[in-house]
């Protein structure tokens, strides 16, 4: 006890003493008369006597300390208070007296009473502990009771843990912990359903003390009480103490009379996410609601039964999944495998074997699953599968994360792309893998023919820049004020010549274009196989001079007749003899030979030239494919000659192949044409000049460029036609709605308007005006001639421009279908 608990006694003390002195004097005061003298003793000796026998001594003597200052007050004589008589001193001192002797009786007669009270209450605590003691005993028995109860129990669960994962099927094991729940309950029937897997019905899977006959009665019992009643909708369990009186047997009471059962006890079963897998019950004999431990061990008995209930559930679901699985991967289409790592005594990963593969994986791997699963990954052929595959695996497996890769590895010897997808599957790696050799084959053709295009551009920047450096050129020399008159003519077929160059390169640009997307068609007719390898001979022919080169050229006598594109015949003649004059020495001779084999025409064009390597010739006729000379005195060109050469080959019905002896050796290329069904001469056309106009037109020329526009005006006025120049497309349309020209010739590509709006509006202007309208563009794709003619246009011609086309169109004002860079 702290020091200031007994000062708080004693100030609460001192208080109460006070209270009562107060107390006292107020009631002296008010019942004292006047004049009595000795009235102040008589209700304060009462007052100390009560404060002994209340509070003790030491509140007594304070209550008679108060009681003697009261009484001084009122013993002095009237008007003099502070003068006391002498037998006024003798009155308070025998007050003094008698209150102590009172304050003291009244202390001792207090304690007297505390003693007895103290006396009283040991002896009632002595009776009490007399009988806690027995209840304490009767306490120990229950208990001592409740825990050998507890200890069977206990030893009853573990003999039955110990049981259940010895029994192969759960059918057994629910059966066992149904016996044990009804030894726990002390009955003889009990019975386990289930709900089938629908969940509408239970399903009787246990049962005891009952016959067979009444087992599927008792289970619709069951059902109806446990799957419409507590068990199924709160998942709470269901006691019924008395099917006599329980509403819900009304129906069933004929069944428990027979079957000699008054009570049940159902409990469900939970799976762990908290749905209902079925209901265990017991039946008692008599009628009675079961106690707190039989409830609990049902708990503990249905939990157990759930667990395995679930688990038999999940390892059925397992087998199936597994089946269906491998069923599902067998008849995949897409190679997969199972691969387990392989560690080493400090636990890397080493290695990595073949645990599973299905039927695509071995036949991708060329081998059958047998021989692949236990073995190393790293048995697997090539290079890439022992070091690129092992660690791209290690890493799936140490990162926990998919990785996709691809790898070369061989099969029975050859070399072969795989693409890989793994990712990590428990201890192991799941493999999905496909052969993309193909793929990487087409990749390799792809970056070859890219590498190609890069050169063809660059082939194609330098043709292009060569005609024009002479053109330049001869332009200069035919604007210098010195100049003769034959320098300007011979500049001037400089420029026309190396305007044909360039257009010629331009026209197998297309015709390789059109080959390559189905578009070009042949205009076969009957000719004469000697006229056509003249034509082609002669657009050769200035290449070969310019070489210095020799050429021959030995024909049948009996003229040859097939059924061929005159045209495009001697492109084919005309491009193998510039091959040739092109890798022939200086003063090298070629050779043309044409001959009837059969029903076949046989062309063949062979020169002394740089030759052929062995390796090259596969890939001759590809397309932007040029030979490597050594030197620079022979080559040039686009690569595309040959290439185009063998696609108008093979739209004759054709065939055409080469023949070398090696490097420095020459080569031959022969042609092989059917002859088709000609049979006789064709009939000529007579060639003449050109018919001059007699009468002029009335031409307009649209063209943003404006050099083009001029420079075509100023030619076809000196045919003597009248011709207007715009330099827009809507200047072009304003000048047409104002001069009415016989012909319009319009370039697609102009502002404001484009040369298909303008045309397209012309044709909207007037149905008694309807001009010849040509498209001159740069745009030759067969896309581009499709929406020129239907905008309106009656011809689609290509630049650079003919101007004798130009010429023969102002004098007739239409013309017949021609080849690229004339009219189509």
């Amino acid at each position: 006890m702290g020091p200031e608990r007994p000062a708080r006694m004693i100030g609460r003390a001192c208080a109460q003493a006070a209270s009562l002195t107060l107390l006292a004097c107020l009631l002296q005061w008010a019942v004292m008369p006047q004049g009595a003298r000795f009235a102040p003793f008589l209700l304060l000796l009462p007052a100390i006597g009560f404060a002994a026998l209340w509070r003790g001594r030491s509140v007594a003597l304070v209550v008679l300390a108060g009681s003697v200052v009261s009484a001084l007050f009122w013993l002095p004589a009237a008007g003099e208070p502070a003068a006391i008589a002498s037998r006024d001193r003798l009155a308070v001192l025998v007050f003094v007296l008698l209150g102590a002797a009172l304050a003291e009786t009244g202390t001792r007669l207090r304690r007297a009473v505390q003693r007895a009270m103290a006396t009283e209450d040991r002896l009632l605590r002595a009776l009490a502990d007399v009988d806690a003691d027995k209840a304490v005993a009767a306490q120990l028995e229950q208990v001592r009771s409740a825990l050998g109860q507890q200890v069977q129990d206990l030893q009853r669960l573990h003999e039955l843990s110990s049981r259940l994962p010895e029994i192969a099927t759960m059918e057994e094991q629910v059966r066992l912990i149904l016996l044990a729940l009804a030894e726990f309950h002390g009955a003889r029937r009990g019975l386990l359903c289930l709900f089938d897997p629908a969940g509408k019905a239970l399903v009787p899977v246990a049962g005891l003390g009952f016959s067979d006959r009444a087992m599927s009665q008792v289970s619709e019992l069951s059902c109806t009480i446990a799957a419409r009643g507590a068990v199924r909708e709160r998942r709470h369990r269901l006691v019924v103490e008395d099917t006599e009186l329980d509403p819900r047997f009304a129906g069933h009471r004929a069944l428990a009379r027979e079957e000699g059962f008054r009570a049940v006890h159902a409990t469900p079963l939970l799976s762990q996410a908290g749905d209902v897998l079925g209901v265990i019950a017991v039946y008692f004999d008599v009628a009675r609601a079961p106690t707190e431990r039989e409830r609990t061990l049902a708990d503990i008995c249905a939990r157990k039964a759930a667990v395995f209930v679930e688990r038999a559930r999940t390892e059925a679901q397992l087998r199936e999944s597994q089946i269906r699985f491998r069923v599902a991967l067998e008849a995949s289409a897409v190679p997969f495998a199972v691969l387990m790592p392989v560690r080493a005594d400090d636990g890397r990963i080493v290695e990595f074997t073949w645990s599973y593969l299905n039927g695509a994986a071995a036949e991708a791997m060329q081998r059958p699953a047998s021989a692949l699963v236990g073995r190393a990954v790293a048995d697997w052929p090539g290079e890439g599968a022992q070091s690129g595959a092992v660690a791209q695996l290690r890493a799936v497996v140490e990162l926990g994360t998919s990785r996709e890769f691809e790898m070369q590895a061989g099969a029975d010897g050859n070399d072969g792309w795989f693409h890989c997808i793994a990712s990590p599957m428990r201890d192991s790696v799941a493999l999905w893998f496909a052969e993309i050799t193909e793929r990487k084959k087409n990749e390799l053709k792809l970056l070859q023919a890219d590498r190609r295009k890069d050169e063809f551009l660059a082939t194609l920047a330098h043709e292009l820049r060569n005609p024009l450096a002479p053109i330049r050129q001869a332009a200069f020399l035919s604007c210098a004020p010195g100049a003769s008159e034959t320098q300007k003519r011979w500049s001037h077929e400089v420029i026309d010549r190396q305007v044909r160059h360039m257009g010629m390169l331009l026209d197998d640009l297309l015709d390789v274009s059109r080959i390559t997307r189905g578009a070009l068609s042949l205009r076969r007719k009957c000719i004469a196989l000697s006229t056509t390898i003249r034509a082609g001979v002669e657009t050769a022919l200035p290449l070969i001079e310019t070489r210095h080169q020799q050429l021959s050229v030995d024909l049948p006598d009996e003229e040859i007749w097939l059924d061929a594109d005159p045209l495009r015949l001697a492109q084919v003649v005309a491009n193998l003899l510039t091959n040739a004059a092109k890798y022939s020495n200086l003063d090298g001779r070629i050779c043309v030979k044409a001959e009837r084999c059969g029903n076949e025409v046989v062309i063949t064009v062979s020169d002394e030239g740089i030759g052929i390597a062995p390796e090259c010739l596969p890939h001759l006729f590809t397309m932007f494919t040029q030979l490597s000379t050594g030197d620079r005195q022979a080559g040039g060109g686009l690569g595309i000659g040959l290439a185009l050469t063998r696609g108008l080959v093979n739209l004759h019905g054709g065939s055409i192949e080469v023949h070398s002896a090696g490097k420095g050796l020459g080569s031959a290329f022969t042609v092989r044409l059917p002859r088709g069904s000609a049979t006789r001469e064709p009939e000529s056309v007579p060639a003449g000049e050109p018919r001059r106009a007699t009468t002029g037109r009335s031409i307009l020329i649209a063209d943003d460029n404006r050099d083009a526009a001029e420079s075509l005006a100023a030619l076809l006025q000196l045919e003597g036609h009248e011709v207007i120049v715009a330099f827009d497309g809507e200047e072009a349309l304003a000048a047409c709605q104002r001069a009415r020209p016989d012909i319009c010739l319009l370039d697609l590509g102009m502002p404001r308007r484009s040369g298909n709006e303008v045309a397209h509006a012309i044709r909207q202007m007037s149905a008694s005006y309807q001009p010849v309208l040509i498209a001159v563009t740069g745009w030759g794709q067969e896309r581009d001639k499709s929406e020129a003619l239907g905008a309106g246009f009656d011809h689609h011609v290509t630049k650079p421009v003919d101007p004798q086309l130009m010429i023969r169109l102002a004098e007739s004002g239409t013309l017949q279908q021609e080849h690229s860079g004339r009219l189509t």
